[in-house]
């Protein structure tokens, strides 16, 4: 289920915070350029916001955890 962003969760300072590591026509993969933001409490390291930057689809402290987060979230899109 996809959570709300707050404002000032906005993508809008997104390229200062955040660099998109993938991309589809749903969603954006976002790598934080803080690397210990996971450690700090919050949300992780890594997020999947939805194209309109208007929903957190997904958020992770590892790499490997997005990317199974990614392939979850396309698996559901692509099979209802």
């Amino acid at each position: 289920m996809a959570i709300p962003l707050k404002p000032w969760e906005s993508v809008t300072p997104g390229p200062v915070w955040w660099t998109n590591i993938r991309e589809d026509n749903h969603y954006i993969m976002q790598e934080h350029k803080n690397p210990n933001v996971g450690m700090l409490g919050g949300y992780g390291a890594y997020r999947i916001i939805t194209q309109e930057g208007t929903l957190l689809a997904a958020s992770a402290n590892t790499r490997t955890e997005i990317e199974t987060n990614w392939g979850q979230l396309h698996a559901d899109k692509y099979t209802k």
